[in-house]
């Protein structure tokens, strides 16, 4: 049995650019057979990309620059609490969050987060895979449609 890593690099470059770009990168990671497994935890995930954020906003001060965290999970949060504090935390960060719930899993408390008002919820997004799953374009839509307020918050509160 593999061990269980909540944090890992997901493609063979260490950021993807564009929508093809992240896709490339998950099916890297699930053609060398990767699989998902509890339990979820995305606090070190997170932290990670603050982090990151936080220096590519220090090493580019004339540059506008955002990032975006796209995470899947197969999972109920066991870390929720949490990860909602710290996100919340960073609206001074260039980052937004996008969660996708994908499976069975009950993500009641991920949809009763994402329905929170902004200054509650953080830069963060929530959407559940089945119900958008034979419409690609509604899910995509539905993933990134609270990006643009993000990126504008962001920059005019700079």
């Amino acid at each position: 049995e593999l061990p269980v890593r909540h944090i890992f690099q997901c493609g063979e470059a260490e950021s993807a650019i564009g929508t093809q770009g992240i896709v490339d990168a998950y099916r890297y990671v699930f053609e060398l057979g990767f699989h998902m497994s509890g339990p979820t935890v995305m606090l070190p995930v997170i932290n990670a990309a603050a982090f990151r954020a936080d220096k590519i906003h220090k090493d580019s001060s004339k540059q506008l620059k955002y990032t975006v965290l796209l995470i899947l999970t197969d999972g109920v949060v066991n870390d929720l609490d949490s990860t909602k504090k710290f996100i919340s935390n960073c609206r001074h960060l260039p980052l937004s969050f996008v969660v996708v719930g994908i499976g069975r899993a009950d993500f009641t408390e991920m949809n009763e987060w994402n329905e929170q008002q902004p200054d509650l919820r953080g830069r963060f997004t929530f959407v559940e895979f089945r119900d958008l799953q034979f419409d690609p374009a509604a899910l995509s839509k539905k993933a990134l449609e609270r990006l643009p307020e993000d990126v504008v918050d962001y920059f005019t509160g700079r």
